[in-house]
């Protein structure tokens, strides 16, 4: 179940899938063994006695793993909290901390220049200190998974954005295995759930915004002061593009004109 990234024999490389031995095990109460069986122990061996024993040379690990299933709801739960036999829940950033990650967030994403040649110190201080605070960034309150209004918005620790997805959806996104279980719908780093954070400044323009938030109105203006704005309507970009027919054209009746057509191209963003 590996897979080849060249004709060189060292480079095989891969994952094997999961195997489920639920079935295997007929009863908990009493020892099973597992027999691991690899063609490379005997290709790598130095002799037949190296063989027979079994001896490893790095080629394969063997993993074991007790596991529990549990429903994307039910994980829900846990993680934040409303339900006995969790050992993980979600930390809560606050607002007044979020703020602050915030104001430095616009120092690593915004530049300001200035042009200006007064020497007054003082009050250039100030104009910059207006200017700092009047800068905004956009955000989206749709879970970027989804495309719907979040509920819980969560973020990854380690994820070097600001904006959210909601924690319900990401948990029923990666209900089914596969390779790209577990990813951020931001980023898409990989984000284990031990990891992410309950942002309370999303969840602070949710509770004040969340009645107005749609597909076509979903974005807010925030500011580095930690105030927002939620954003008129998404508006398309239209491109017209005239075109007349010659005014000469006789119609089919022999008499009169074609009226101009005008064709307007509409993109969808």
């Amino acid at each position: 179940q590996r897979k080849q990234q060249s004709h060189a024999h060292s480079e095989w490389k891969g994952m094997s899938h999961p195997l489920d031995l639920t079935l295997k095990v007929k009863s908990t109460n009493v020892p099973f063994e597992l027999k691991l069986c690899s063609k490379e122990i005997v290709e790598n061996s130095a002799n037949y006695v190296d063989a027979v024993n079994g001896t490893l040379m790095g080629s394969y690990a063997l993993h074991v793993a007790i596991c529990e299933y549990v429903a994307p709801d039910d994980l829900y739960d846990r993680l934040m909290g409303n339900a006995d036999g969790g050992d993980v829940t979600i930390p809560k950033i606050s607002l007044r901390s979020a703020r602050k990650m915030l104001k430095e967030y616009f120092s690593d994403q915004t530049v300001l220049i200035d042009d200006s040649d007064d020497e007054d110190k003082e009050a250039k201080s100030d104009e910059g200190k207006n200017v700092e605070d009047s800068k905004s960034l956009t955000f989206s309150l749709l879970c970027q998974i989804s495309k719907t209004a979040m509920q819980t918005p969560v973020r990854g620790r380690h994820c070097k954005h600001m904006q959210c997805m909601d924690l319900r959806n990401f948990l029923h996104a990666n209900m089914n295995v596969s390779g790209g279980r577990w990813r951020c719908g931001v980023c898409e780093d990989f984000v284990n759930v031990r990891d992410l954070v309950h942002c309370g400044l999303f969840q602070a323009m949710l509770n004040s915004l969340g009645s107005q938030v749609s597909g076509a109105r979903d974005r807010v203006s925030l500011r580095a002061d930690g105030n927002w704005k939620l954003m008129d309507e998404n508006r398309l970009r239209h491109n017209k593009r005239g075109r007349s027919l010659p005014s000469d054209t006789n119609n089919a009746n022999g008499g009169g004109t074609n009226p101009s057509i005008d064709t307007e191209v509409i993109e969808l963003i």
